[in-house]
């Protein structure tokens, strides 16, 4: 499992993409950015649980990065921006220094999903649940430390 200080991140795919959002109300869809989409980088504030899991809040509105039913969790379910904190697992990639973002709980397939690209080809990319592929190196993320 990987281990991060409690702090506020930055969360990336690549030099040019991060995770942002749609706005900064609840059901927000959380979305893949380029740095400059709707006024810069998220910043994100992870604070790790006594489960070992994390809970990643946005610095600007204080909501929580989550799902639309935390309760079932399945594929291509939407990621958002919710009220409730929700509790993702983070786990390492073969790809050095990048992460999983993991769904906590139990799906009715028994598989596990991680954050990445829904697969609706619309823009800005939207953000969903999708299986966890340990082949994929591009469900990692990284976290940077913002200043």
């Amino acid at each position: 499992m990987a281990a991060f200080e409690n702090g506020i991140y930055n969360i990336t795919r690549g030099s040019n993409q991060s995770l942002t959002t749609l706005g900064s109300q609840a059901n927000c869809y959380a979305i893949f950015g380029d740095p400059g989409f709707d006024g810069g980088v998220e910043k994100w504030e992870l604070t790790t649980n006594d489960d070992g899991t994390v809970s990643l809040r946005d610095v600007k509105c204080r909501l929580f990065l989550s799902l639309d039913d935390a309760e079932n969790i399945q594929f291509h379910q939407s990621v958002q921006l919710g009220e409730k904190e929700y509790h993702w697992r983070l786990s390492e990639t073969s790809n050095d220094g990048k992460v999983y973002i993991q769904a906590v709980g139990r799906s009715e397939d028994g598989d596990d999903y991680v954050i990445d690209l829904g697969m609706a080809r619309i823009y800005p990319p939207r953000l969903a649940l999708m299986r966890k592929d340990q082949g994929n190196e591009y469900q990692g993320w990284s976290f940077v430390r913002a200043e």
